[in-house]
């Protein structure tokens, strides 16, 4: 093969790179600029694997700061009504998404009544009961050492519900048996009795784990 082939190869050999090399980066750009309308969609009818993950993870991000945005309006609640009534559907949408990072903020919403949200019920419990299994050991800290006795009661019949009767009641005990005060320890009796009488999917709060 004589030079001036050769060099021709190599002059349509650097031509196909460069096209392939600006096509990459190109589907990259497009890729990375993804609008949030599109990402289900990519989800649903990916043209390819690499696409159905890169919109996967778009989707997370997104979901990601969402919840983070809906924590940060529950933790900044101010108790008027128009931004307690805020934090209210910001729990509530926060339960939606069984979003888990989530469960800290809310655990610690369990010290009040309704009353912070702007409405009768603390939205709070029913979000930890969607969250889930993730929620657990958030609800373990808090029974252990609460800041309220709200927090402790709400805390055992949520606790109850995702475990069921049975695992829930010997965790509980567990916690019971960990307890050095024995006034306290004897109340928690109590919590333990009422915690296992709440129902799934009916518990609202203290009110109806005492009567």
């Amino acid at each position: 093969m004589d030079r001036k082939k050769i060099i021709i190869l190599v002059f349509a050999f650097l031509i196909i790179f460069i096209v392939f090399i600006t096509a990459f980066i190109t589907d990259i750009a497009n890729g990375d600029s993804i609008d949030d309308k599109e990402i289900f969609g990519k989800l649903q009818n990916p043209a390819s694997e690499r696409e159905m993950l890169h919109a996967f993870k778009k989707y997370q991000e997104m979901r990601t700061k969402l919840g983070d945005n809906l924590i940060e309006k529950v933790r900044n609640r101010s108790g008027k009504y128009a931004g307690a009534t805020e934090a209210a559907i910001a729990t509530r949408c926060l339960g939606e998404m069984r979003y888990a990072p989530a469960a800290e903020i809310l655990v610690g919403a369990l010290t009040e009544e309704g009353d912070g949200f702007g409405i009768y019920e603390n939205p709070a419990i029913d979000a930890l009961i969607k969250i889930g299994l993730p929620a657990v050991p958030e609800l373990i800290k808090k029974i252990e050492k609460p800041d309220s006795g709200y927090q402790r009661i709400w805390g055992a019949g949520i606790l109850v519900q995702l475990l069921g009767d049975k695992f829930g009641t010997i965790l509980l005990k567990k916690i019971q048996s960990n307890i050095k005060n024995e006034a306290e320890k004897r109340s928690f009796n109590g919590v333990i009795r009422a915690s296992r009488s709440s129902k799934k999917g009916s518990f609202k709060g203290p009110y109806e784990l005492i009567e």
